[in-house]
């Protein structure tokens, strides 16, 4: 286990100041930019649960509010804005590690799951974690013919809780099997889509446990991920 801590922080991203959490391993062998969820902010245990996996890998991790959590708003920002802060997270990231070490893994949980698969689009990354990816609405039995999860080539790690609404296992996982690259499951029994188990404490710390476990050997054991190229920006 590589040794890290982890630093506060307030950083300006995307033209707002937002609080931050960074843990940076010494000699780290990449990053993650990690965004939370809806009615989440940065301190949910999922989110905690990859930082500490990614920096028992030897890989930083920072994550942060998006603006309307920062401001305590309920409704998020436009869809376009969190992109952009996402965007700059990685950004910021990869500008505080060495040349050899920018290999960028973009990760999220719900809203911010589809925030990080945006950005991949416009930014070099070499994986994604994606924890509760909302596929279909609630109530909804069918996948959208535009769903960007089907178009992944990265190599991917899905987390997903077996009650989430928002992800039936019998949409899911047929999509997850039709994906051309690398990929990693992590199925929480009974989890919900908050990933909250009905079992007790000791269950509950057991998923996060388990997230973190998960995240440290996507990071750690993926050639593509370890060897991949440099994070560079899309200014298009």
């Amino acid at each position: 286990m590589a040794p890290w801590s982890e630093e506060r922080l307030v950083l300006e991203l995307g033209g707002f100041a937002l609080d931050a959490a960074l843990v940076m391993p010494p000699q780290a062998r990449g990053g993650v930019a990690l965004a939370h969820g809806r009615v989440d902010d940065l301190d949910h245990p999922s989110l905690m649960a990859v930082a500490r996996g990614a920096a028992q890998a030897g890989w930083a991790c920072v994550r942060c509010n998006f603006p309307y959590r920062q401001q305590s708003r309920r409704e998020p920002d436009a869809f376009e804005t969190l992109v952009r802060v996402h965007l700059a997270l990685a950004g910021w990231l990869m500008g505080r590690l060495p040349a050899e070490s920018r290999r960028l893994v973009l990760a999220g949980k719900s809203q911010g799951s589809r925030t990080a698969l945006a950005a991949s689009r416009r930014i070099e990354a070499a994986g994604l974690i994606l924890l509760g990816y909302p596929l279909h609405p609630a109530r909804e039995r069918h996948i959208r013919p535009d769903e960007p999860l089907a178009q992944v080539g990265l190599p991917l790690l899905v987390v997903q809780g077996t009650r989430d609404p928002l992800a039936r296992p019998g949409l899911l996982e047929p999509l997850l099997e039709r994906l051309p690259g690398p990929m990693e499951r992590l199925f929480i029994a009974q989890g919900s889509h908050a990933f909250a188990v009905p079992h007790g404490p000791k269950a509950q710390a057991a998923v996060w446990q388990d997230i973190a476990q998960a995240t440290e050997g996507f990071l750690a054991g993926s050639a593509r991920i370890s060897h991949g190229g440099c994070a560079a920006l899309d200014n298009n």
